[in-house]
């Protein structure tokens, strides 16, 4: 069996996470980068990135890596892992971005999130309306109900370089993790500060609200590991 695996960076608040669940301020996302050295700055497109899953700790991640590690593509590239740790309830590019001239950006504020893409790539996404955030909210809560466990869910805040959406497909152009919070009201929040800053002026509608529960794994079927196809 291929034995992935990955590099946690950085550590995560061990003092809050041993008060459980209601005090842990970190969440860990395993991601999968093709073609990345260890130096490597992560970049979701320029590295072809795969989000396998969201976790509480580093036991239930490693669980999740060795669910994914033998699947095609992940074999073929098994030091891609990475395990990135995301401070719960905080904003990145705080005081916007501004180009590097290389198709990346920069924090204005130096406070760049550690997942962010460039100017290039192509993705799908199964997404509610951005602007439409009490169907959001009422979506969830059935989920919630559904589950029968009233909490567990995360919202999660990126940034594109779109002006709109067109139907489910658009240009991955400037990926950007805003944020990761726990209330929609706090997601909110981030999205009105952040509307008039510079670069997300430029792109007012390109903010991309997402909910979901943690645990569980993407990818769980591996993907083509051909150089021409980055999925």
């Amino acid at each position: 069996m291929a034995s992935g695996r990955f590099v946690f960076r950085p550590q995560r608040n061990q003092a809050a996470a041993a008060e459980g669940d209601a005090m842990r301020d970190t969440i860990l996302n395993l991601v999968h980068f093709r073609d990345l050295d260890v130096l490597d700055t992560p970049n979701t497109a320029a590295h072809d990135a795969k989000g396998i899953g969201w976790y509480w700790t580093e036991e239930e991640a490693t669980r999740g890596l060795q669910r994914v590690a033998d699947q095609p593509g992940f074999r073929d590239h098994p030091d891609g892992f990475r395990l990135i740790a995301i401070p719960l309830d905080r904003t990145f590019w705080s005081e916007g971005f501004e180009p590097n001239g290389d198709g990346t950006d920069r924090a204005v504020a130096g406070d760049p999130s550690p997942l962010n893409g460039n100017d290039a790539g192509l993705r799908f996404i199964d997404e509610e309306d951005p602007d439409n955030w009490r169907d959001v909210e009422a979506d969830r809560k059935s989920l919630l109900e559904g589950l029968g466990q009233p909490g567990g869910i995360l919202w999660w805040l990126y940034h594109y370089k779109v002006s709109e959406r067109s139907g489910q497909e658009f240009d991955d152009t400037g990926e950007k993790l805003v944020g990761v919070y726990r209330s929609l009201a706090a997601l909110q929040e981030a999205t009105n500060a952040l509307r008039d800053k510079p670069g997300f002026a430029d792109w007012p509608g390109g903010f991309r609200p997402f909910w979901g529960a943690t645990g569980g794994e993407h990818w769980l079927e591996g993907f083509a590991s051909s150089d021409d196809d980055h999925d």
